[in-house]
């Protein structure tokens, strides 16, 4: 992740390294907010019926409520937990029970109280709006209106965490566990979708049959930096997380299972992708291959945050990289999947299903018309008497 760096030019490159990180960082949150005040200019003030328009604007909403829980989160964890402790009137109900307490407890709890509010909030508006499935039902403003109330009702949910226990949090964890799991599949799944849209709109722009096209070919490139990324990066983890340079005694391994199911499960996969080429040629290697670099990040990303067996961590400082790097890529990805989710995927099923409730109303008159009549053999009407 970082450069490494030996010699008397350690200290000047860190100091260029985090030159060039801020710029770079500069650089990619201008694109950024360019593209997401695109992206939403697009969402919200698009074309579509007024119904549409606000229900995109509530999806948006709701995205940026997300995004600041994250943020916040990402705080707590590294800055503010310590300073808020030294205050007496919050200490009491910040600091850890002395059979949980550790160097990490008091940030995690931390972190736990904003996923806490978080979900309690959405909690209450879902189970408020159960039932209501237009905006012609007055709930329906629980979902799409009264954003002043309910920001309000966010930001004291996300107060309030902090004069409860922390016991009741380090409890929750294990719940917020099971859920991060399943948010896990749902990430993998929505990427899932998103790739094999990526691969059809390239091969749709050369055809099926023309394989030597322009496209094609940027897929088969693609193809290969995935696959070669997907295996370079799993041998690095049998070197970072396969031994310890620490306590001799730590078994790891377990990492070591991991990283070798992970590394046969996506050869799997890309067995799989060239036996479906054959009744699906518009699959290919692509989507496969961005797969197997996702899992094999997800699995770098569940094993740098360990401290056993974790050689980076160990190692000194000047190796390590910039701090949560790792992690902030990772909750980067989820984010960004959310959004994709959140606006894209539930904007095109909603107008899908507007097209079919436009459509319903014609189709059940057209069945409700009578059918003219016709003679025996069905040449046309009947004639209304016999004779001319």
């Amino acid at each position: 992740m970082a450069a490494c760096l030996l010699g008397p030019l350690a200290s000047m490159g860190a100091g260029l390294a985090g030159c060039t990180g801020m710029q770079l960082t500069s650089c990619a949150i201008s694109s950024l907010c360019s593209f997401a005040c695109a992206a939403v200019g697009r969402t919200v003030g698009g074309n579509g019926t007024k119904a549409t328009q606000v229900s995109r604007t509530a999806r948006v909403t709701y995205l940026g409520l997300f995004l600041v829980t994250t943020m916040i989160a990402g705080i707590f964890r590294d800055v503010v937990p310590e300073q808020l402790g030294k205050i007496e009137w919050l200490s009491k109900n910040l600091s850890c029970p002395p059979d949980r307490d550790s160097p990490t407890c008091v940030a995690r709890a931390f972190v736990l109280r904003m996923c806490c509010a978080h979900v309690a909030f959405h909690m209450v508006l879902a189970f408020a709006c159960i039932g209501a499935d237009d905006l012609e039902n007055p709930r329906s403003v629980f979902h799409t209106g009264a954003w002043g109330v309910k920001t309000l009702v966010w930001g004291l949910a996300h107060l309030s965490t902090l004069f409860m226990p922390s016991t009741f949090f380090l409890d929750f964890g294990w719940l917020a566990l099971a859920c991060g799991v399943l948010f896990l599949m749902v990430q993998i799944i929505l990427f899932i979708d998103w790739v094999f849209a990526w691969n059809e709109s390239w091969i749709d722009k050369d055809g099926t049959n023309n394989v030597t096209g322009p496209w094609h070919l940027a897929l088969g490139g693609v193809s290969l930096v995935g696959f070669t990324t997907a295996l370079t990066l799993s041998g690095f983890l049998y070197t970072w997380f396969g031994h310890s340079t620490g306590d001799m005694s730590a078994d790891c391994g377990m990492y070591i299972f991991f990283i070798t199911l992970n590394l046969i499960m996506f050869l799997f996969l890309t067995g799989m992708s060239f036996k479906a080429t054959e009744w699906m040629p518009s699959t290919g290697l692509m989507p496969s291959a961005m797969v197997s670099l996702f899992m094999t990040f997800k699995l770098t990303a569940g094993l740098y945050a360990q401290n056993q067996c974790n050689v980076i961590a160990q190692g000194p400082s000047l190796y390590k990289g910039p701090p949560g790097v790792v992690s902030a890529i990772s909750i980067g990805i989820a984010v960004v999947l959310a959004a994709y989710n959140s606006v894209w995927i539930s904007g095109s099923m909603e107008a899908t299903a507007n097209r079919e409730k436009a459509v319903l109303p014609t189709l059940r008159k057209e069945s409700a018309s009578p059918a003219p009549a016709t003679t025996e053999a069905g040449a046309g009407p009947a004639a209304a008497a016999p004779g001319g």
